[in-house]
């Protein structure tokens, strides 16, 4: 992140700001611009999101910025916690990482929206602006991705639903004993049934997931979900 220390001017009202970054360098940076500039203040600085969440409760900021990779938690779970005790307040992730999973992670955990931290102060400190009226910080381009990230995961989980339905409470137990690597006489003791049953049971999962082996059927459990 860039820090020019005139690309910033302040045009609203002052912004009360909690930053939890664990980069030092980066907090005190943006405390010293923004505290020059007046616009925006950091009312609060935490290095680990166990801190930054007692901070921010305790200083109830108008926006949280917040750090998506911390040494002791995601950013996206941080902020699932600051969003349970502080609902109203916008928060926003800064990161490295604007991959799909992350920005659907990030929003999911009820963040405002993704900086990426090569963006300088000007444009972080107009995101903050925007957060602290409401805005969602996210381009059309994104959002766009994490819907067809939301349709690729509710497709996944219909698949493995579906799969997972055909299979009877018994066939789930002989198909997870499977994924243990376990052998029939070893799952008819674990299940306190025969042997012939267990290989009934087996032959049954290997046909309805269109499976010719037992390793087959644990790839295919392993790929749609059905164990998880």
């Amino acid at each position: 992140m860039t820090f020019g220390y005139d690309a910033y001017m302040p045009e609203h009202d002052r912004i009360r700001v909690v930053v939890i970054d664990d980069d030092v360098v980066l907090v005190d940076a943006l405390s010293q611009v923004w505290g020059r500039d007046g616009e925006i203040e950091v009312v609060g600085a935490a290095h680990s999101a166990e801190y930054g969440i007692e901070l921010a409760c305790q200083e109830r900021p108008d926006v949280v910025l917040l750090d998506h990779h911390l040494p002791d938690m995601t950013g996206a779970s941080a902020a699932a916690s600051i969003s349970a005790e502080l609902p109203d307040t916008p928060i926003v992730i800064l990161t490295r990482d604007d991959s799909d999973d992350t920005l659907l992670a990030a929003l999911e955990a009820g963040a405002s929206g993704l900086l990426l931290k090569r963006l300088g102060v000007r444009e972080v400190g107009e995101a903050i602006r925007r957060a602290a009226d409401g805005e969602i910080l996210t381009s059309p381009a994104a959002l766009s991705r994490m819907m067809a990230a939301i349709r690729r995961r509710r497709e996944r989980e219909a698949r493995r639903e579906e799969h997972r339905s055909r299979l009877s409470p018994r066939e789930l137990d002989v198909l997870r004993l499977m994924a243990e690597g376990l052998d029939s006489r070893t799952m008819a003791d674990r299940l306190g049934v025969g042997l012939a049953t267990i290989r009934t049971h087996a032959s049954a999962v290997l046909g309805k997931l269109g499976v010719h082996t037992r390793l087959e059927a644990v790839a295919v459990a392993a790929r749609l979900g059905i164990l998880d």
